[in-house]
């Protein structure tokens, strides 16, 4: 610990193998319970899946906008064949984006409850922190689910 200043990483850990259902606040309880006042804690979560979803999207909209480009094309053009087809290719399109905005609000309804991956506290003081270092051998999945009753 530097004497100087004391930054947020002198007394935070990350907390590994949570249940991916944690309440942070009894998260927060537990831990301050078993070592000490907590600054504050954060969930990580697994975005694996709304993370590809939202690039899925952007993929979508770069294909609906050249469609809507080729359409305007071939109407300067007067092709109206390809007008037609440009305009069949956008609307299937666009139903693909309307059924990926579905499944993005889905998993953001869930996100905040299903997810969590691991925990990041950092404790007010330094005996905190050190005594819960001393507990970096015990699964913290394992005793969170004794004590928590999961």
């Amino acid at each position: 610990v530097d004497l100087v200043s004391i930054t947020i990483e002198d007394y935070s850990v990350q907390v590994k193998g949570i249940p991916p259902n944690t309440d942070p606040d009894e998260l927060r309880t537990f831990v301050q319970d078993q070592f000490g006042k907590v600054a504050d804690l954060r969930l990580a979560r697994n975005n694996r899946e709304l993370l590809a979803l939202s690039m899925q999207r952007g993929r979508l909209l770069c294909k609906q906008e050249v469609h809507v480009m080729r359409r305007a094309k071939a109407r300067q053009e007067g092709k109206e064949s390809v007008v037609e087809r440009e305009a069949k290719n956008e609307a299937a399109v666009k139903e693909r984006l309307e059924e990926n905005a579905g499944e993005i609000e889905r998993l953001q309804q869930i996100q905040g409850t299903e997810n969590a991956v691991s925990a990041f506290v950092t404790f007010e003081v330094e005996g905190s922190y050190m005594d819960c270092l001393k507990t970096a051998s015990t699964p913290w999945a394992r005793l969170l689910g004794r004590l928590l009753g999961r």
